[in-house]
């Protein structure tokens, strides 16, 4: 089992509501998990109306879930407003955007990172993910090089940084230290996601939790046995193997 240890962004957000760094010379944006163990721990990010809560939820779900994250915010008072949750209205002109997260596996020194990176272009916004599959603390979050001089490394050098850090720990250890994954196609995501341990049915509930306040409450409130009954086998049974015994 992974948990999520640290959580970077950078680039990213709307005007009102942007992650980056305050200046070339500054840290990235980040929100680490890690506690006084010096492990992962679950914790509360804190901060006043208008702070940014809704947009960083919505970024971390742009990597785990991102046909379901513009959903993020989306109730009634939200969509009056004009306030989504879609990935262009986070990327803006020129940008190169990023969102990663890092995880650490309950029983190893085995690490995963999960990102997304971004890229706004005449067309619109162009999206890749990948994952980092980490053996022997041959890497770490800290090894990904977002900017070069003071400028924003474009998505596909970016993409070539992250080949040349998995050759580069193959070269200084045993092969396959790190392995990288991408794809620029959401169904192919998830499936690297699921065969890593990361489920993104058990995402796309997080989402239904969070599209709204008091959201978590609503999803666990059932009419009536049978509702709650059909909520649990969604939860637990896989559609596909449903739909193998009907036919």
């Amino acid at each position: 089992m992974y948990r999520i240890a640290r959580i970077r962004l950078a680039g990213v957000g709307p005007v009102d509501a942007r992650f980056d760094k305050p200046s070339p010379d500054a840290a990235p944006f980040e929100v680490s998990c890690i506690g006084a163990s010096g492990a992962p721990e679950d914790s509360v990010i804190w901060l006043e109306n208008g702070g940014g809560k809704t947009v960083f939820l919505a970024l971390l779900f742009h990597i785990l879930r991102p046909d379901k994250a513009p959903l993020i915010g989306g109730d009634e008072q939200s969509q009056r407003e004009g306030r989504r949750a879609d990935i262009a209205d986070f990327v803006l002109t020129h940008d190169v955007s990023h969102a990663v997260c890092e995880w650490v596996a309950a029983d190893s020194d085995d690490r995963l990172i999960t990102g997304m990176v971004a890229e706004r272009r005449t067309t619109g916004v162009s999206r890749t993910w990948y994952l980092l599959t980490i053996r022997d603390g041959a890497a770490s979050l800290d090894d990904l090089v977002f900017d070069a001089d003071g400028r924003r490394i474009p998505m596909a050098r970016y993409i070539e940084s992250l080949e040349q850090l998995a050759a580069k720990a193959g070269r200084a250890g045993r092969r396959n230290r790190i392995e990288v994954t991408k794809t620029a196609v959401q169904r192919q995501w998830f499936e690297v996601l699921a065969d890593h341990d990361l489920d993104p049915a058990l995402f796309e509930y997080q989402v239904r939790m969070n599209r709204s306040e008091g959201g978590a409450t609503s999803l666990f409130r059932f009419q009536s046995a049978e509702r709650f009954v059909e909520f649990f086998l969604q939860l637990t049974l896989n559609p596909e193997t449903v739909a193998a015994v009907s036919a």
